[in-house]
């Protein structure tokens, strides 16, 4: 004979069955809005039906896709097929799907600059890195499913063959050597760029220096001075030379006379000028007695000389050599002063 159950008891039993309720209504409708991952090839039949027990009743049920309906009874046909499918029902029903679309990599970008004319090719950055610094390379694939790999590689171009670094993804550069240039390659793609030998490339071409370390030398009379101050006399010859020995090359060297007024040569690859001089007639004469020597437009600016036949302390009383690189600027400083001149 059955034990009738007590009030306290199936007050208890109710109780428990409210919170099963409760705790499992929450979980089926995360079930029930779940989104499903969906993968395909392109060329494959999308064969997802949306409607009551995988059929399709007429009109009531439909796909939307960026939120524009979308009559998927076709194939997949592109890479942009893919994204967020909703199922779309009476009473509001719906359900979805992320349709992705296996496709390989066919474009990727990277770290770096836009490189100068003299060094630009296509599918190559570059990169400068001061001497004893840090750096980050990165090469992103900008499609591409299932997920690439990023292979990093160094590039001698001398023997047209590339070595591979063992490293992927980005590629940490700490405490680089000073003159330590190098082409990096990094080769992006999935299996499918793989099997079909379709892997794209990007270069970034490093250059590593420092900025521009200036000397200046001076001749008198033909005999080389070092001095921070040189005594002179109105009637030597003087030269003086500005040279830059840093990697890179500078861009550019100015020469700055420097007194109540200034005037500079600019020394480029491809000329060298003065400027404007607003002082007084007879130094803008005794100036116009300079004479300027650079390299020619095939060699690398690394030098850039004046000489002065007769100078006077009338309107110079300090030389500045200025030169500027891609990694920053130098500057040296020659004074002058009058000696004890006999006539």
């Amino acid at each position: 004979m059955r034990t009738p159950m007590s009030w306290s008891t199936r007050a208890l039993f109710l109780w428990g069955s409210v919170l099963a309720l409760c705790c499992l209504v929450p979980v089926c409708k995360c079930l029930q809005n779940e989104t499903r991952n969906v993968t395909f090839d392109i060329g494959q039949e999308f064969n997802i039906k949306c409607g009551e027990n995988g059929q399709t009743k007429g009109k009531s049920f439909f796909w939307i896709k960026d939120g524009v309906k979308s009559n998927k009874n076709s194939k997949i046909s592109r890479a942009s097929d893919a994204g967020i499918y909703t199922c779309v029902g009476p009473n509001k029903t719906s359900f979805k799907i992320n349709v992705l679309v296996r496709h390989e990599v066919s474009a990727v970008s990277a770290s770096g600059e836009i490189c100068p004319l003299d060094e630009r090719s296509p599918d190559t950055k570059c990169l400068n890195i001061h001497e004893g610094g840090d750096a980050t390379l990165w090469c992103n694939a900008t499609d591409g499913y299932p997920k690439p790999d990023v292979k990093w590689f160094i590039r001698l171009e001398e023997e047209d063959r590339d070595i591979d670094l063992g490293i992927e993804g980005a590629l940490f550069i700490r405490n680089i050597s000073y003159h330590c240039d190098s082409l990096f390659v990094c080769k992006v793609g999935n299996y499918l760029n793989r099997n079909r030998k379709s892997q794209i490339e990007a270069g970034i071409k490093v250059f590593v220096g420092r900025k521009p370390n200036v000397i200046i030398t001076t001749r008198i009379d033909g005999k080389q001075k070092d001095q921070n101050v040189l005594s002179i006399c109105e009637n030597n010859e003087i030269s003086f030379n500005c040279s830059v020995n840093t990697h890179p090359p500078p861009e550019e060297i100015r020469w700055i006379v420097n007194k109540d007024h200034v005037i500079f040569w600019n020394a480029t690859h491809s000329r060298i000028e003065n400027s404007s001089f607003s002082g007084s007639p007879f130094c803008a004469s005794n100036i116009d007695n300079i004479i300027t020597e650079a390299p020619a437009k095939t060699e690398a600016l690394r030098y850039v000389s004046i000489t002065w036949g007769f100078i006077s302390m009338d309107c110079v009383e300090s030389l500045e050599c200025e030169a500027t690189n891609r990694f920053g600027r130098g500057r040296k400083t020659q004074k002058l002063t009058k000696g004890n001149c006999t006539s």
